[in-house]
């Protein structure tokens, strides 16, 4: 499957406008997991049918513009989240359904 990434250690602007540009590359998104942890580039992994996207400005755990950009991402992306989780966990991983 084919990986597309930001670049990595991007500001949380950078890694949303990437999604906004390359969002369709995914087909179908699958599962959307996100990481708070600081010791790693990529803090969220969107997988999708033709694809997967990683991006290192959207991050969880905290109020900060990390977490916003996840937040964003995930209302972009149009799936069902509880916001309070991706500004109180340490790890949030969504599945998404398919009908």
């Amino acid at each position: 499957m084919k990986v597309i990434h930001d670049g990595g250690l991007q500001p949380t602007e950078v890694s949303v406008d990437f999604f906004r540009k390359h969002r369709k590359k995914l087909g179908r998104i699958l599962r959307i997991s996100v990481d708070g942890r600081i010791d790693t580039t990529f803090h969220m992994e969107i997988v999708g049918t033709k694809a997967t996207m990683l991006l290192s400005g959207c991050t969880c755990g905290y109020r900060g513009s990390g977490p916003h950009g996840t937040v964003e991402i995930l209302k972009l992306a149009g799936v069902n989240f509880n916001e309070d989780d991706v500004f109180t966990k340490d790890h949030v991983q969504l599945e998404v359904k398919l009908i």
